[in-house]
């Protein structure tokens, strides 16, 4: 399963969002809220750890076909690797873990969580508004060779999107995302 969340930087920093009383313990567990204030860059971090967790919990709730419940404090954050533009790490939810691999630009933070260690996926990221759904179907139609007049994303009764084509599943797991301009979907593909 693979999740991706995306986080329009210019709509984010500077705001002091964070800074409101009860919006870190509200969110952070007390070892994420200490790592977050210990940081060189605390509203970053703040960002960083939502879009790990946001990411995690589509992967997740993918996954278990879940209900949607999102509690951020129950998704705890470790980083396991930590470079000036790229962050891995790893979120555990109950005896669940996701790995993460986040992206770090001046524009956005873009991050993406699978449940093993997985490079076999497409991702696109997009720096200006697009239909996303389309995208997604295009390159669905692309690398499955189907044409894309027949491809649609519908929402399962737990709300969560997948593919059909002529009314029949696709067993293709992705994950779309938008924030301000940015927007991304994943691909997970299958050999």
């Amino acid at each position: 399963m693979i999740g991706n969340d995306i986080i329009d930087l210019k709509l984010t920093l500077g705001k002091n969002t964070w800074k409101r009383t009860g919006f870190l313990n509200k969110l952070f567990s007390q070892e994420e809220q200490d790592f977050i204030l210990r940081s060189s860059d605390p509203e970053l971090t703040v960002w960083l750890l939502w879009a790990m967790k946001e990411s995690a919990y589509k992967a997740h709730q993918r996954r278990l076909e879940l209900p949607r419940k999102f509690n951020p404090k129950a998704f705890r954050c470790e980083i396991t690797g930590d470079k000036i533009t790229s962050v891995t790490g790893k979120v555990s939810i109950e005896k669940n873990s996701y790995l993460t691999k986040a992206s770090i630009s001046q524009e956005y933070i873009y991050c993406f969580a699978t449940l093993e260690n997985s490079t076999n996926f497409v991702q696109k990221i997009y720096l200006k508004p697009t239909d996303l759904k389309l995208e997604l179907i295009n390159e669905v139609s692309r690398l499955q060779n189907l044409p894309k007049q027949k491809i649609s994303i519908k929402k399962s009764g737990q709300f969560i999107p997948f593919l059909n084509f002529e009314n029949q599943k696709l067993f293709c797991n992705f994950s779309m995302t938008h924030h301000g301009l940015f927007s991304a979907f994943i691909l997970e593909l299958r050999n």
